[in-house]
């Protein structure tokens, strides 16, 4: 059963709470750091618009990973989507990086979508880093912190600005 999802003015007033809030240091885990993994593999990724296929290093594991995070956004009551892309077909969509360019012709990417039920429009961004869509999951559920795939305890505050990206939400 689908959670009341919150509307964009009720997730708004959230995050302004969330921003000032004072988050206990001694709660915080950084987790280890003593290791190095083995590198991945090489991947062969299909882009779900055009079909062209990319050879990536990485986990497949990463992907599916991505998908579980965006479904328990989605069942807790928001529109949310994702797509894994090529580069060509993200730039068609106007969707453009960090810097504000064009994005190479290299690699797949996976393009989150988002909206509250009164929204008409998705936000849509791209986005590969997992600690991102656990910021986002651990607003949406009203938490101070959440944990990386290191089990590190992060303030959900220290990552407002993936959270405006994501979600459209702002403090401002």
């Amino acid at each position: 059963m689908a959670k009341k999802s919150l509307s964009k003015e009720e997730l708004t007033e959230q995050l302004k709470a969330l921003a000032t809030a004072e988050i206990p240091k001694t709660s915080l885990h950084r987790g280890a750091m003593c290791y190095s993994p083995a590198p991945p593999d090489v991947i062969r990724v299909k882009c779900e618009s055009c079909g062209s296929i990319t050879e990536k290093i990485g986990w497949d594991s990463t992907f599916r990973s991505l998908r579980r995070k965006v479904a328990k956004i989605a069942d807790m009551g928001y529109d949310a989507k994702l797509e894994i892309l090529c580069s060509n077909c993200i730039n068609k969509l106007g969707l453009r990086n960090n810097d504000g360019e064009e994005f190479g012709n290299y690699g797949v990417h996976t393009v989150f979508y988002f909206k509250t039920k009164e929204q008409s429009e998705y936000t849509v961004s791209v986005d590969n880093c997992s600690s991102c869509y656990d910021a986002v999951i651990a607003f949406l559920e009203n938490k101070a912190v959440y944990a990386d795939s290191y089990d590190a305890t992060h303030p959900v505050k220290d990552r407002l600005d993936d959270i405006r990206r994501m979600t459209g939400i702002s403090v401002e």
